[in-house]
């Protein structure tokens, strides 16, 4: 809830569960007991003078003895706040029946962590998810043999289920954009010479017969000790 601008973030399973049954939820302003407190004395209303004392066999037996309940008691009691008797209120609140839908199922989401390396674990298996979530926490639903994997509400990964225990399913595309290498064209010929030679003063050639000549000379008197 945002003081400022009044905008309210719902819970995405409480938001869908609203949509299904057409209802438009209200809300208690935050850091204001006085509201809260009514809400919650209804809750405790029902547990003094209903659930106190009583005990039942299942969920069906609860629900059937609770709007016998609230028929026959209270909502013919005299409403302490309004002054009326809830039944007489409900016709000026003039209601408008709606076809009951078929009964909401709930299923809980499985959370989980996406590890480091863009896994998340289900049943001793491994799923990869897209990597720009890891850290993050999603949801894990089974679908006709499938796992979804959910972010935000969003499907961002399906993946067959597998059967048995440390197995791996992996799609390569989630790890797409993570690791970029560019490979260096190979060139068609590699260099054929030196890169560092370069052109030299030509060498003079001599016959071998001088070299032999010079070696019997006798030295400069010079050089003679």
């Amino acid at each position: 809830h945002n003081i400022q601008t009044g905008e309210l973030v719902l819970n995405r399973q409480f938001k869908d569960f609203s949509q299904y049954y057409g209802f438009d939820p209200r809300f208690c302003h935050p850091y204001r007991p006085q509201t809260k407190g009514k809400i919650e004395s209804g809750v405790k209303y029902i547990k003094r003078n209903f659930l106190l004392g009583r005990r039942f066999r299942d969920l069906t037996h609860l629900n059937s003895e609770i709007e016998k309940w609230l028929l026959e008691v209270a909502d013919k009691r005299l409403h302490g706040t309004t002054h009326q008797r809830p039944a007489d209120r409900f016709i000026q609140e003039t209601l408008v029946p709606v076809l009951p839908p078929r009964p909401y199922v709930y299923v809980p989401a499985i959370q989980r962590k996406v590890s480091q390396d863009s896994m998340v674990s289900f049943e001793a298996n491994f799923y990869s998810v897209p990597w720009i979530y890891v850290g993050r926490c999603v949801d894990l639903r089974i679908a006709q043999g499938q796992l979804l994997i959910s972010s935000e509400g969003k499907v961002i990964a399906t993946h067959l289920l597998l059967q048995g225990k440390h197995q791996q399913s992996i799609s390569k595309e989630h790890y797409t954009g993570l690791l970029h290498f560019k490979r260096k064209k190979q060139e068609e010929k590699p260099p054929q010479y030196d890169p560092y030679w370069k052109e030299e003063d030509e060498v003079m050639i001599r016959d071998l017969a001088i070299y032999e000549k010079a070696a019997f000379m006798e030295p400069p008197s010079f050089l003679v000790h």
